[in-house]
């Protein structure tokens, strides 16, 4: 499942501690910034929406300086690649 954060906060300060504090999990297997609607892009380990929910509950809504979440479900794979295509 994918995650959007957005953070309460944009300064050096928040940022590094909401950043330490994804390190610290390893429910989440990515997390990049981003630009657009939210601050980071997260990739979760959780199959379900029960799992997730419990993620979100427990983790997720506790890191520091979140202001919002959003999930986005995905329907299947349609590709994965090991480097990309040049």
């Amino acid at each position: 499942m994918f995650v959007h954060i957005i953070l309460a906060k944009q300064t050096a300060e928040s940022i590094e501690r909401f950043e330490r504090a994804v390190r610290m999990h390893p429910q989440v297997l990515e997390c990049f910034p981003i630009i657009g609607n939210a601050d980071y892009h997260l990739k979760i380990d959780a199959s379900n929406i029960d799992q997730y929910e419990a993620l979100r509950e427990s983790i997720l809504s506790r890191l520091p300086g979140v202001r919002s979440i959003k999930v986005n479900v995905p329907i299947r794979r349609i590709a994965i690649r090991a480097k990309p295509v040049r």
